[in-house]
């Protein structure tokens, strides 16, 4: 719908978006896919059809 015209009166019916995609928009925007955080960081939040994942800034630690 990039570039389309809602009219006020249109009826829009949302849906979830599909597993692994998100969208942070409650708009006509589609659903992209989930990002994914670096092999060594953590995964503070999982995504959801809401939000992207959330990756810790650290990565976590490796005994060698």
């Amino acid at each position: 719908m990039c570039g389309g015209h809602v009219y006020p009166n249109a009826r829009v019916v949302c849906e979830p978006c599909p597993e692994n995609t998100f969208s942070s928009h409650e708009d006509t925007s589609r659903c992209v896919p989930c990002s994914s955080c670096a092999e060594d960081q953590v995964v503070l939040q999982r995504c959801t059809a809401t939000q992207d994942v959330v990756c810790d800034k650290k990565c976590s630690s490796h005994d060698r």
